[in-house]
This record gives C-alpha cells, sequence and structure tokens, in this order.
C-alpha cells in the first residue's frame, strides 16, 4: 500500500518512519556490502545499479543464493549491480528503508509489514554517493560516506512516487528478473494485461522512460559493472540479454563512444 490522501492514519506512520530515518545517519552499527554479480537466473532479483536497505525498527532479512542476512536497527546493507538477491516479507513490528537508482531519478521506500511510502529524488548526487559507498574497501570510510549518503537524502525535496500499481510491479518485476534472457518491451506489455499504449503510460509514469529506453539502459549500466569486473566481452553480452557479442559491442560504441574492450583499457590505466 503506498499512502495517500485518503489514509489519514498514513500520516502518523510516515511521521514516525521518517523520524526513525532522520536517527539513522548518527546510529549506523555496521554497513555490509554483498558484492559479486552472479548467473541470473528467474528465481532471483537482480538490479542494475547499487542499491541500498536498512533496518529502522526490528528485523529486516535479505536473502541470496548462498545465505541470508537479518538486519537489526542501525544495520545498513548495500547490494551492488548485478548482485543475486530477494527481500523476505517484514516481520510485524519492523520497519524498513530503501534507496534505489531508476532511469531519471533515485527511489526511496519506507514501510512496515502492512504500508509502504513511496517517493523520488534527483538521482545525483545519491548515485555517485551510493557508488563510492559500495567500492569504499575501509569499514569505517564506508560507514562514513553511507552516513554522508543518508543525511544528503534527508536534506532533499522529495516527492510523491505512485509505484502501487499491480500492473508496474508485474513489469518491473520482468524486467529485473528476465533481462538476461532478452526480455523485450512486448514482453513488459504482455506481463502488464494492458494495451500497449496504456502500459507504455503507466511504465513511464512510474519508472520515468519508456519500457524501450529502461531496458537499453538496464543493460548499459549493468554491463558497465560486469566490464569494471573484467569479465569476457561474450558473457557480458549474454549475462545483459544481448543476442551476441557484436551486438552488444555495437550498442555500447554507438551509446557510449568507445569500444567496450577500449572502456576496459582505460580502467585498467
Amino acid at each position: 500500500m503506498v499512502a495517500t490522501a485518503h489514509d489519514p492514519g498514513m500520516d502518523v506512520r510516515l511521521f514516525r518512519w521518517w523520524r526513525e530515518l532522520d536517527r539513522l545517519p548518527g546510529q549506523i552499527s555496521n554497513v555490509h556490502v554483498w558484492r559479486g554479480a552472479g548467473h541470473p537466473t528467474g528465481e532471483w532479483d537482480y538490479h542494475v545499479t547499487p542499491t541500498l536497505v536498512a533496518s529502522l525498527v526490528g528485523v529486516v532479512r535479505a536473502e541470496r543464493p548462498d545465505g541470508r542476512l537479518d538486519l537489526g536497527p542501525g544495520e545498513v546493507l548495500l547490494i551492488d549491480a548485478g548482485v543475486m538477491h530477494r527481500h523476505a516479507p517484514l516481520r510485524a513490528g519492523s520497519v524498513h528503508f530503501g534507496l534505489g537508482m531508476m532511469a531519471t531519478w533515485s527511489d526511496v521506500l519506507l514501510g512496515d509489514q502492512r504500508h509502504r511510502w513511496c517517493g523520488r529524488l534527483p538521482s545525483q548526487p545519491s548515485r555517485r554517493m551510493l557508488d563510492a559507498a559500495v567500492a569504499e574497501p575501509d569499514a569505517l570510510g564506508r560507514r562514513a560516506l553511507v552516513a554522508a549518503l543518508l543525511r544528503q537524502v534527508l536534506a532533499e525535496s522529495i516527492e510523491d512516487l505512485d509505484l502501487s500499481r499491480p500492473e508496474l510491479d508485474r513489469m518491473l518485476h520482468v524486467l529485473w528478473r528476465r533481462l538476461h534472457e532478452g526480455v523485450t518491451s512486448a514482453d513488459l506489455v504482455r506481463a502488464s494485461g494492458l494495451s500497449r499504449s496504456q502500459a507504455w503510460m503507466v511504465f513511464q509514469h512510474g519508472y520515468g522512460v519508456t519500457p524501450c529506453q529502461a531496458i537499453l539502459h538496464c543493460r548499459l549500466w549493468l554491463a558497465e559493472r560486469l566490464l569494471a569486473e573484467g569479465l569476457p566481452i561474450a558473457e557480458i553480452a549474454q549475462r545483459c540479454g544481448w543476442p551476441s557479442a557484436d551486438g552488444f559491442a555495437r550498442t555500447w560504441k554507438r551509446e557510449r563512444g568507445a569500444a567496450p574492450s577500449a572502456v576496459r583499457r582505460r580502467r585498467r590505466t
């Protein structure tokens, strides 16, 4: 459920959640990091940019193929791009905070077992700060970067973001689980159960760009992360849903202005 003017009780809950979030930068006890993009499957979510999840009250559980992590109050988990994971249903009394990245903005989520509120803010500087926190090897340095990121989010003017429509949820589910299968905009429309024009309108309102643009952005963002890991070009193409390594290389050069191999050489230098 997303906060609306028709739910007067939501204002009270939202105020409490924001008050807990306001305390979090000074009360961070530990920042965990999940790195290492695995081979995608249809059973796990994977995002193409880093995401953040924190426990504000109670226990928040995140799972991945090789284990799970229970976050207590003040604990934060950073999930790098391409990491297979999923979030377990919240327990009664628990409250979580999430920060992710969409095509043209960052999205924030506050919620408990039964209710949630979504908002959006400019993607920068949150995206750069989140990338820096994920890459930071020192635990104390990482905690300081996360605290600075949270203070930045709290200082932003955050608008309501309506992600409540089940049609949008189904389209995002397909996008985040089937990108490696070469998912198309037609697949998203089919998942929505709407007509093409209705599906594109719902998707663009919630995600910020059209389904075609979203698929391209997601593939490029994930490929950028996999290039940084040094994976072979053919494997990157497969994991990101391109039909061939040549197709990936052509798209990358058209969108980024240089061949993937050139980007890798620059990173090594």
